[in-house]
């Protein structure tokens, strides 16, 4: 993976361009959106090309947070929730 620096800087209307080596690196054309990521306590900001399809990029997200399936989870809070009472 090849990584590398480009310096821009922002207008007194606080716009910056994309450079044109960024711009043909990453296959970018007008009209592309592009998604900033904000660290704010590193202060620093990830700009990356959005995806097309959000759903297909999203899939799968939470897989590794699920321990259980579905069913199980329902029934477990149900129980948990009647317990209570």
């Amino acid at each position: 993976m090849e990584h590398s620096t480009v310096l821009t800087s922002m207008s007194v209307a606080n716009q910056t361009a994309v450079p044109s080596r960024v711009r043909r690196l990453l296959k970018l054309k007008h009209g592309d959106k592009l998604v900033w990521r904000i660290d704010q306590s590193k202060k620093t900001i990830s700009i990356s090309p959005a995806p097309t399809n959000w759903g297909t990029y999203l899939r799968g997200l939470g897989k590794k947070v699920w321990t259980e399936d579905a069913q199980t989870y329902v029934a477990r809070t149900r129980q948990d929730r009647h317990a209570e009472k």
